[in-house]
């Protein structure tokens, strides 16, 4: 209980920008000077923690336990949760992705359809709006480290770098 109160408070104090300690770099608060190092962190980009199960690495102790729990929690736990869905049986490793898909495939439960403010067009929910938007801003920040060439999409990096795979070159991480 007490540390849900103490999440209240620092949530209240952010709102009213009461908090002791400001980053520099993009002015969020913190209740701690040692809170706010470890954050800067993730502006310095240095990923010195590294996942248990796969090459993953992360900037913050933080990202890394959510990415297992989120990611591997088969090998946490020994037991591999499925999510399926009622309709057409399709499976989902979150519980997050099934709502989704029910939502945005069946028509099932709250829809998170919103329409792009510049084109008009109906998207899925908010998420596939931030992608779609990069169709008008013709921002592409998924570069490829051998090459250059840049995509909007990570997933068209990743179709992008089998071509590098295919010619013998790889990019060890």
């Amino acid at each position: 209980m007490t540390s849900h109160i103490a999440s209240i408070t620092i949530h209240v104090n952010r709102h009213e920008d009461n908090m002791k300690y400001k980053c520099d770099l993009c002015g969020r608060g913190f209740t701690s000077e040692l809170i706010m190092e470890n954050h800067k962190q993730i502006h310095m980009g240095i990923k010195k923690y590294q996942c248990e199960f796969c090459t993953k690495t992360f900037t913050t102790e933080n990202y890394r336990k959510n990415h297992m729990k989120l990611n591997h929690s088969k090998e946490l736990t020994g037991v591999e949760t499925v999510y399926k869905c009622h309709v057409c049986f399709r499976e989902f490793t979150f519980e997050k992705s099934l709502v989704r898909h029910l939502s945005v495939i069946h028509d099932i439960g709250v829809s998170r359809r919103v329409s792009c403010p510049i084109c008009s067009k109906v998207i899925a929910n908010n998420f596939n709006l931030k992608m779609h938007m990069t169709v008008h801003t013709g921002e592409k920040k998924h570069v490829c480290e051998l090459c250059g060439k840049a995509f909007r999409d990570r997933t068209h990096l990743k179709r992008h770098n089998k071509v590098h795979a295919k010619q013998g070159e790889f990019l060890f991480l």
